[in-house]
Order: structure tokens, then sequence, then C-alpha cells
């Protein structure tokens, strides 16, 4: 026997790292799609950071006239105009910055805004075949995690393009201006730096890589823990859970640690190349001002220049090595929003409601692997208005046909029709509309019983949501809650015990206006007089409505028109119960062993 303290935790492959797209491409597309809509308020951002950028290289100027006019040549009409420039000057510069720093963080917070959204749909309209290969962990670590790099990088870039950018170019050409020979030392040095900062960034995405794939490993765990917390109690596997935990956060702090002292690498490495040549150009300053060429306030202002210089060159410097958090992290988000549904809207193709609810599988093939058949040319007719219901062992392809109908998957070849009409050439919302699906486990909202009951339908009235409550046996409990049909029921509906859940989902498949119901173990938490009570209201919509039932209860069926019993994707046999019992096959080996089907 395997110990529990010995099982060691193993991760799924994260499967959303699969684009490879380059930095310029990142960049390209985000420009694009994101930042571009936004040109109006860009226009006026960069239009502050313009005056931030030339404000900035005044005070350099101002720094060489106080030095010289006032400290050299004692000119005493310098004392009244320069304190006014200085605060005309200082003032533009603070409302500039005021400007630019709103409509950037405007810009920022709108992509990451934009990209959840854009996230959110993509999800929505995914097929169930890729949703199902990624865990819901590592989804909501894309949602919430990497878009915040993306929208924390977004501001780096804006800012770094924008403010600094221009602050270095004013401030090179007043450097220039002041003295050209002192500006080709610290010139010199800017090679340097880029060739040590294109090592870095390589470095750098790795570990943003690797930071990100850890913190979706974290948020996936998180999200089985949460929802299997009575399981890990009951068997004791608190301790086992930790570590499995504690693991993947460690491995995100040592990849996200590796990633700071890379990027703080970039700047104090800048800093010591920047100072070689600050030397230099000190040096030669030194040179200039024995011989006469140069005075004091050229000099002052070109010392103040190259200091306002080191902070904007600075963020520039590091740019790269921050880039490649946004370029990983979009990366991950792409691949979601590239996602291209096999099952998707087609909206050119002709409307028609469907409104009796027959049904044909002609000739159905599907798999979910490539090398794995279900169906190998599956044929199933059910009529409009009959009760029929689907058994077979697990495995067996029951709830794949319900997907089939509800088109939540293409056959690989065959067709699907409702009412004559191959759903493959409908829009979606005409074939899922002609359905109503009540799921094995009960699929509830964080919303009043009464929203949950009308979700997907409008303007129903009271009326009707007492009726369909009756007939679901929940019209009593919810007259003795406080706010009645206006209870909230709960995330996931916990409030609410497990039966009450089931009828409160068969009640939304109910008043749905859809000719065809497909329920997936329906009473299979229902009490016997409450299944009773059920089974009287599947009896009353016999002829109104088709319905189609998975069941494993063979109260639920035995009175069901047709009877399919599926084997490894095959249909081994049909018929009512009585046919299927005197026939002694499959169908009667099952009903008389009591084999859960």
């Amino acid at each position: 026997m395997t110990s529990k303290t010995s099982q060691s935790p193993i991760m799924r492959q994260d499967s959303l790292d699969v684009h490879r797209l380059s930095s310029k491409q990142i960049m390209k597309r985000m420009v694009k799609s994101y930042i571009l809509p936004h040109k109006k308020i860009l226009f006026i951002s960069f239009t502050a950071l313009l005056f931030v950028a030339l404000t900035t290289s005044a005070i350099p100027l101002l720094i060489q006239r106080i030095t010289d006019d006032l400290f050299v040549e004692r000119n005493t009409t310098a004392l009244t105009y320069l304190p006014l420039a200085i605060i005309l000057i200082m003032g533009v510069k603070a409302l500039s910055e005021y400007i630019a720093t709103n409509t950037e963080a405007y810009v920022a917070f709108r992509i990451v805004a934009d990209i959840r959204i854009e996230i959110f749909e993509a999800i929505s309209k995914a097929d169930l075949r890729w949703l199902q290969s990624i865990h819901s962990g590592r989804l909501q670590s894309s949602f919430l995690h990497d878009t915040e790099i993306i929208r924390d990088s977004a501001a780096r870039v804006l800012v770094a393009l924008g403010k600094n950018f221009l602050k270095v170019v004013v401030l090179l050409a007043n450097m220039v201006y002041l003295n050209w020979q002192l500006s080709i030392s610290i010139l010199i040095m800017l090679p340097i730096a880029i060739v040590f900062l294109g090592t870095q960034r390589k470095k750098m995405r790795r570990e943003t890589k690797k930071t990100m794939e850890k913190t979706a490993d974290t948020s996936t765990l998180l999200s089985e823990t949460m929802s299997a917390i009575p399981v890990i109690k009951a068997y004791g596997m608190e301790k086992f859970e930790l570590a499995r935990i504690t693991i993947a956060i460690n491995d995100a702090f040592t990849h996200r640690i590796n990633a700071i002292r890379i990027r703080s690498a970039s700047s104090p490495i800048t800093e010591i190349i920047v100072a070689f040549g600050l030397a230099l150009a000190i040096y030669i300053a030194g040179r200039q001002g024995i011989d006469g060429s140069l005075t004091a306030g050229e000099f002052t202002g070109f010392l103040t220049a190259v200091m306002l210089l080191y902070q904007p060159l600075k963020s520039l410097a590091i740019l790269q090595t921050s880039l490649q958090e946004g370029v990983s992290a979009s990366n991950r988000v792409f691949t979601i929003l590239d996602q291209i549904p096999n099952v998707s809207e087609n909206s050119d193709l002709p409307t028609k409601k469907l409104t009796k609810g027959d049904i044909q599988l002609n000739n159905i093939f599907f798999d979910y692997e490539a090398d794995q058949n279900l169906f190998n040319n599956l044929s199933l007719t059910i009529r409009a208005g009959s009760r029929a219901a689907l058994v077979g062992t697990s495995g067996s392809g029951k709830t794949t046909i319900f997907n089939l109908i509800m088109r939540f998957y293409d056959p690989d070849q065959g067709q699907v029709l409702i009412d004559g009409q191959d759903i493959s050439q409908l829009p979606l919302h005409n074939s899922r509309a002609a359905s109503a699906l009540v799921t094995q486990s009960p699929i509830l909202f964080d919303m009043s019983i009464r929203d949950n009951i009308c979700y997907g339908q409008e303007n129903i009235s009271d009326e009707a949501i007492m009726q369909v409550l009756k007939e679901v046996a929940l019209d009593r409990y919810v007259q003795t809650l406080e706010n009645g049909v206006n209870t909230l029921v709960g995330e996931a509906g916990d409030s609410l015990s497990g039966g009450q859940r089931q009828r409160i989902t068969l009640a939304r498949a109910l008043l749905s206006k859809a000719p065809i119901l497909l329920l997936d173990e329906p009473t299979s938490a229902l009490d016997n007089e409450t299944e009773i009570i059920i089974q009287k209201t599947l009896d009353d919509l016999h002829g109104k409505r088709t319905v189609l039932i998975i069941a494993h209860r063979l109260q639920t069926i035995k009175n069901a028109d047709n009877i399919f019993v599926l084997e490894k994707g095959k249909l081994v046999e049909s018929g009512n119960h009585q046919n299927l019992m005197d026939a002694k096959g499959r169908y009667y080996t099952m009903a008389t062993t009591h084999i859960n089907s």
C-alpha cells in the first residue's frame, strides 16, 4: 500500500504558454489592438509629457544662468526674472506631470480591463474540449495575474517611451549645446550598457515565464482545495495539500526573486557604466576649466543635465528586462484570445425556430482523441413529444449525446437533426434554444432563487415561477423563506440541500420554452416522496415536450417510450421497458442485478 505521506505533488503541464511571440510582435499587437484605440487620450498624455521634458531640460539652462549671472557676473537684474522663471517652469512641469500621470494610468488600466473582457468572451465561446483540457485555476491566473503584469509593463512602456525618452532626447540636446566634448564622454558608454542589458533580457524572460507557470500552479491548487475541503478533511490530507501548495508557492517565490535580482542588477550596473562616463566628463571639464574654455555656469549646467538624465536613462535601460514580464504574460493571454472554436456562431446562416422537438442522430462518428473512436456510425431517432432514456455503463457515450444535441461538440461525421434541420447549418443560438439542459451536478449561480430559475429568460411572472416551483415540489419550502423567491442561494447554491439545488435546476428547464428537455439524473438526489411528484410532472409533459433522460434508476425510466442501451459508444438495444425485459439482453441484466448503469 502506498502511504499518503509518500505521494508527490504532480502538476499538470502548463498548456497556456504555447505562443512564442517575440517582443516586437507583442508590442505591435498591443499598440494596434489596445493602445491606438485610445489615441486621443494618448495625444493629451504625450503633449503633457513633452512639456515635462521641455521644462526639465530648461532646469540646467537656468542653473547655468544662475551661476554665471548671479555668482560670477553679480547681475542684479537677474534677481528679478530668474526666480519668476523657476516658479513658471516648475509650475508648468508639475501640472504637466499630473496630467501625464492620470492619462497614462487611465490607458494602462483600460488596457487590462479590455483584455479581461476579451478573455471572458473567449472563454465563454471556447470549445468544451479545449476548456476541459485546462484547469480553471490556470485560466483564473491569466485573467487576474497575467493581465496585471501586462498593465504594469504597459505602464512602464508608456512612461519610458513617453516621459523618459523625451527627457533623454532634450537633455542630451542640452548637453551637446552646453559642451559637445563632455557629451561624447557620456554617450560612448551607452553601447556597453546596451550589450549588457541584452543578456539580462534573455535571463529575465526565462525567469518570468517560470514565475507565471508556478503562480498558475498555485491558483490551480487553491481552486482545487477550496472545492474539495470536505474530502481533504475526511481523509486527513491537510498536510499533504499544504505540502503541495507550499512547493508551488516556494517555486514561484524562487523564480520571482531571481527575476527581481536580474532586474535590480540592471540599474546598479548601468550606474557604474554611467559613472565611468561621468568621471571622464569631469576630467575633461577640469582640463577645460583650467585653460579657461569652460565657465563655472556651463559646467554646473552640464552637471545638472547629467544628473537629471540619470533617472530617465536608468528607466530606459531596465525597460527591456521589465518588458519581458509583459511579453511572457501576453503570450499566455494571447493563447486564450487566439483560440478558434471548432463550434462557433455563424450569423450568415438562415434562422429557423425549432419548436417540435424531433431528434435524429444520423451516422454519427465522434471521438475525443484522434486514436480513440467513441461513436462509429451511431444512429438513433427520438420522436417529438416522446419520453426517451439513455442507459449504459460509464463512458458509453450518454453525456456525449447530450453534448451533440446541445451542439457543444460537432460530430466528426454525420448529422444531428432537430425537426429535420441539420443543427450545424443553423445559428448556434437557434440550435441551443431548442433544448433545456439539467446537468448531473446542479449548477446554480450566487443569485436569488428567482434569478436562477429565470436564467436566460425575461419577463417571467410570479405566477409562472410559483407554478413551476410547485411542479418540482419546492413551493412550500420557498414560502417559508423570509424573502421567498428573492432569497439568495449562495455560492453554487451552498445554502440549499442537494435535492433543493437539483429541483431548482429542473425548474429552470421546465420554465424554458425549449421543446426538448435533456435531463441528466434528474431525481438522483431526491427522496421517494419528492421523486414521485417529479415523475408525475414528467409524465404530464408527455406529448408536449420531448424528454431525453440519462438515468441510473429504474423508476425514472420504466415509463419511457423508448430506452436506448449504449455500450462503448454502440447502441446495443432499444425499446420500451417491457420489451427490453422480455428480450433478456443487456438491459435485463442491468435491471435485474441492479448494476449502476
